[in-house]
């Protein structure tokens, strides 16, 4: 079982169909076989944004018609919190769905064929994170436990132990090296930026001359030798390569 579980969010201010939502993608997730999930329900946009500055979630539902913060306002709001949050519109409105797009969402749900366009929906999302959540097993001193690997921000060296550093702000220890973690998770995106630190790419926001910052603010020593490698890794990155 992983220890990261996906942080669902549906917003929609009529109860009846809020009800209706989460019923239906609680079927749905079952006969996807995922129970690794936390929902999260609203019946306002604004009650939802204040809950983003607190919670990172993976993917949100959110209906277009909603007083005080419409779904394409609360759309806004939430890529300013989290810009890699993937984004559902449901509404039987068919005919905005080319204004949607500016919000970039991943689907559409109609509320009239929720149970086919919610089961398209969620396969269409397992497709594109499928590579993104690889649940590795970490073996070491202090037991075993899985890690989903897109949420690892960075691992730290210290004597004999690691420390995993999670984009959630919490972190745990195991006895293992750093350079047979970096043989295997070099395929995934990380890279060693110094003996002490092998990061993820995906989380790095500025290369300095002998530091990286993090996207959270973190700064992290580098070797010199190793920026335009880092440079370039990250740059591959951005550009989808």
């Amino acid at each position: 079982m992983s220890t990261e579980k996906l942080e669902i969010g549906i917003c929609d201010d009529s109860i009846e169909d809020l009800k209706k939502i989460q019923s239906v993608f609680h079927q749905c997730m079952l006969e996807f076989g995922e129970n690794n999930f936390f929902l999260h329900v609203y019946s306002s946009g604004k009650s939802m944004c204040e809950d983003s500055k607190n919670r990172t979630f993976d993917l949100v539902f959110i209906d277009w018609e909603m007083p005080e913060v419409d779904g394409f306002d609360l759309a806004q709001r939430l890529y300013m919190e989290n810009s890699e949050i993937k984004l559902a519109f449901v509404s039987n409105h068919e005919n905005m769905v080319f204004e949607a797009y500016e919000y970039t969402p991943f689907w559409f749900v109609r509320k009239r064929c929720i149970e086919k366009d919610m089961r398209k929906a969620m396969q269409k999302y397992f497709d594109m994170t499928a590579a993104a959540q690889i649940h590795y097993k970490i073996e070491g001193g202090f037991g075993s436990r899985y890690v989903r690997l897109d949420k690892v921000m960075y691992v730290e060296s210290n004597k004999h132990t690691l420390m995993i550093r999670m984009s959630d702000q919490t972190s745990f220890m195991v006895y293992k090296s750093l350079q047979s973690l970096q043989q295997e998770w070099i395929k995934y995106g990380f890279i060693r930026t110094h003996k002490s630190y092998l990061v993820n790419c995906k989380y790095i926001k500025e290369v300095g001359i002998r530091t990286i910052r993090l996207l959270d603010g973190t700064e992290l020593d580098m070797s010199k030798n190793r920026r335009r490698e880092i440079v370039e890794l990250v740059n591959r990155q951005k550009k989808g390569g």
